[in-house]
């Protein structure tokens, strides 16, 4: 008889990881979402990352603009921000569901602002100069986490994440974006001295 592993969540002392859901737009004369922002016959087309999450945000993005009387077209598994940003600004799609605290985090990595209102109200700018700009931010959140069984967690006195410096080397899994993100494996070792020789990446 096989049971299920219970899983723990470590917990996070220094990186902030709680991502709120913004919107980016191309620029124009009109909010993308609105049924008064496109035009008879007008298509916006929404677009996701590579990963299934967002690939569902896109996926409720379209349904909802379609229960607006907005024509929507999917082009969805683009990549990263590299592939994204520039999609947009070429007007390849018109608009993606973004993490607020991310996106902030490919213009500035050295960005200091840590709550919905202050990221937003920095994202504005940063994002101009590439002549896009972020809707609204949804009221839901989203939170990485660092993950292990329970079982583990026990047997090796696993509490935060930076206990994981006591597991050498250790594997993890993970979207293949997040060797290179600051709270990823860069950051496990600048904020918590993990290091990343020790960790055996698995996207």
């Amino acid at each position: 008889m096989s049971t299920t592993p219970r899983l723990i969540r470590l917990s996070a002392a220094a990186l902030g990881l709680g991502l709120s859901f913004a919107t980016l737009a191309a620029c124009g004369s009109s909010d993308p979402t609105a049924s008064e922002g496109s035009k008879s016959g007008d298509t916006v087309v929404v677009g996701s990352f590579a990963f299934p999450e967002s690939e569902i945000l896109g996926e409720i993005y379209v349904q909802a603009l379609e229960a607006k009387g907005v024509k929507a077209e999917k082009k969805f598994n683009i990549g990263p921000r590299q592939q994204t940003i520039p999609a947009l600004r070429d007007g390849s799609i018109n608009l993606i569901p973004e993490y607020n605290g991310n996106l902030l985090a490919y213009y500035n990595e050295k960005y200091t602002e840590r709550t919905t209102e202050e990221v937003d109200g920095a994202l504005g700018d940063a994002v101009a100069k590439d002549k896009l700009r972020v809707l609204d931010s949804a009221e839901a959140e989203d939170k990485d986490a660092y993950v292990v069984t329970r079982k583990t967690a026990e047997a090796e006195g696993l509490k935060t994440i930076g206990d994981l410096s006591k597991l050498v080397p250790f594997s993890l899994g993970a979207n293949p974006q997040f060797g290179d993100l600051g709270y990823g494996i860069p950051g496990l070792e600048k904020v918590y001295g993990v290091k990343a020789s020790d960790v055996k990446f698995k996207p």
